[in-house]
Parts: structure tokens; C-alpha cells; sequence
């Protein structure tokens, strides 16, 4: 593990298990990284703190605990499903705070309790239990935490919903028939107040979760994939279109705010502050910092010039920023 800040190694340690070709989910005060293991029935909590581990290090990496997902009986995660053909979906990590997790797999949903490594409330299970239609829900269920809440959001095959860990009661929100299509991708608004939805269509609707109601559609068309909600609210939120552009919304204005372009095979990642993307092109790496004028000075350290009033004018709110320092001669 290392420190982006220092660029210095702060521990490491040898997993017990191969892992899969999955992201590590870190807690919000970074204490502990969650790994889920290569045949996707468990997650590795590694704990991070302070003190040298080895020569260089800064502090100990160390496994605490090892979560036994709950999955369905049969089911694997190792591929397809050889009765239906369909992938079951990813293992998804979101956290309720620094000491609990809710991971959904293979249709299954449960909280856990980081500190004991037990689960914390009763697990969401698909009503369906017949062989076929469990590997029908596995590739069309997940969900994740609903902030300030004992609950998480599940989207299933017919809709979305939330999950009472404490009382084992599950609420529909949205059904999939009143748009007839189906649901791709959520997010919900830190505040736990806003869920924006993403169907398979690129349309992206936004939904008020006080209310139970719609506050109307971000984009009809175009959007490949949600990336993240960059402030509190769930005002500003960034996708990715089908052709790779990037796009980063005004919710509340149903504006766009920033467009640009990466290369197809980026792994992007905005900080938490909404203030810039980290993107990675194989090894090279840069920060786009999410504000016209801190662009233009970059541009112009590039250039060696200061912009033109038709420059700064163009580089400020349009995908024209690629061409705003073309010489005019």
C-alpha cells in the first residue's frame, strides 16, 4: 500500500488466498481495505496502522478478519451460469461508516460489523428459489448502503427497493415497468436523500428518496456509465458517455458542467471533494482539476502563453477546451 501524497511505501503483506481482478474498497477514515478473494465467496478485511512493518514502511499492514459471503446454494460466481448463460454480477462493497460494510454477491445482500467480522442484521435473499430463476436474480441483484440508515438499496430484477437489516422487510421504490427498461447502475447521495438511476437506454432519471418521487430525467440518451457523486447532495455527478467522453452534471440545474476526453482503456478516479479526476493510461498518470481557470493556467504553462479573450471565453464550459490553445497562425 502506498501513500499517493509521499509517494512512499506504507506497508504491505501477502494475501492467504488469490484475489480477484477486483478494486479494493477502502473504509471512509482509510483505517481498512476490503479484497475480495479470486473465487468471489469471500472478502479479506486488511487492517492499516501506524508503525513500521519493514525496511521502508510506515506503518503494518495486517489481515483481521475473513467475511464467508451468504450465496445461494449451487451458485458460483466463477462465470457463467451453465443453465442460463448469465454472469452473475460483481461483489459490490459500499460502507455504512468506518466500522461497517454492506457487500452484495450472487444476489445476496449482507451487513457486516468490520470490528467482529460477523454479520450485523438479517441478509437479503431473492424470493425465488427455483434453480433457474436463483441464477436469473444473481445476475440482476445488488444493492448497496442507504446513508444514515440500517437499510440498503437493492436493485432487482423487477425494480428497486431498499432492505431493512434490522427487520428482514423489503420496500419497492421503483418498479421496472414504468419505464420498461432495464436498470443499469445507481447512486445515492451521501446525504441519503437523492438516488440518480441509470438505465440500459443511457437515459439517467433522478429520484427523490424523502418523497418516493421523481424530480425528473439528468440526459435521455448517451450515458455509458455512472461514475461518482463528487459533493454531498448529489448535486454534481460524473458518467462516462458510449464514445468515452467524460461528463461531469449539474444535477439540480440539469446542466453539464465539464466535458473532456481520456483514452477508452483509462481507469479514472474523482476525489471525494469533487474538485478533480486522477486518471491512469497504463503507467502514466495526471490529475484534471475540475475548474476552467486552474485548466487554463495548466494549458498555459503548456503553451508558454497566456489565453486569448476567445480562448478563455471557449475553454470555460464546452469540450472546446482541447482546442483552445490552437495557434491562430
Amino acid at each position: 500500500m502506498w501513500d499517493l501524497k509521499t509517494r512512499k511505501l506504507m506497508g504491505f503483506a501477502k494475501s492467504p488466498k488469490p484475489l480477484a481482478r477486483f478494486y479494493t474498497a477502502f473504509s471512509p477514515d482509510g483505517s481498512r481495505a476490503l479484497t475480495v478473494t479470486a473465487d468471489q465467496r469471500s472478502i479479506l478485511v486488511w487492517r492499516l496502522t501506524k508503525g513500521a512493518s519493514g525496511s521502508g514502511t510506515t506503518h503494518t499492514l495486517s489481515l483481521e478478519h475473513e467475511l464467508d459471503l451468504p450465496s445461494p446454494p449451487g451458485l458460483t460466481a466463477q462465470g457463467p451460469d451453465p443453465l442460463t448463460g448469465l454472469t452473475p454480477s460483481w461483489i459490490n462493497t459500499t460502507f455504512a461508516d468506518d466500522k461497517h460494510a454492506v457487500i452484495s454477491g450472487l444476489s445476496y445482500i449482507s451487513r457486516w460489523n468490520l470490528e467482529t467480522g460477523e454479520k450485523d442484521g438479517l441478509v437479503y435473499q431473492p424470493s425465488e428459489q427455483e434453480e433457474r430463476a436463483l441464477a436469473n436474480a444473481a445476475a440482476g441483484t445488488w444493492g448497496g448502503v442507504l446513508p444514515g440508515s440500517h437499510k440498503a438499496v437493492v436493485r432487482t430484477l423487477e425494480g428497486v427497493g431498499t432492505w431493512d437489516f434490522e427487520t428482514g422487510e423489503y420496500t419497492r421504490w421503483i418498479k421496472r415497468n414504468e419505464h420498461d427498461e432495464a436498470i443499469r447502475s445507481l447512486l445515492v447521495s451521501p446525504d441519503g436523500k437523492r438516488l440518480i438511476v441509470h438505465y440500459a437506454s443511457g437515459t439517467v432519471r433522478l429520484w427523490d428518496i424523502g418523497h418516493k418521487k421523481w424530480e425528473g430525467t439528468l440526459t435521455d440518451d448517451g450515458v455509458y456509465m455512472l461514475g461518482r457523486i463528487l459533493d454531498e447532495k448529489g448535486n454534481i455527478v460524473h458518467t462516462t458517455t458510449r464514445a468515452g467522453e467524460q461528463v461531469v452534471w449539474n444535477t439540480k440545474a440539469k446542466q453539464i458542467l465539464y466535458r473532456y476526453w481520456v483514452h477508452y482503456d483509462s481507469t479514472l478516479s474523482p476525489d471525494s471533494t469533487g474538485e478533480r479526476i486522477t486518471t491512469v493510461e497504463g503507467s502514466r498518470s495526471f490529475t484534471v482539476p475540475l475548474d476552467a481557470d486552474k485548466s487554463i493556467e495548466r494549458l498555459c504553462a503548456l503553451a508558454q502563453r497566456g489565453p486569448t479573450k476567445p480562448e478563455r471565453a471557449r475553454a470555460g464550459d464546452t469540450d472546446e477546451m482541447n482546442d483552445a490553445f490552437r495557434s491562430s497562425g
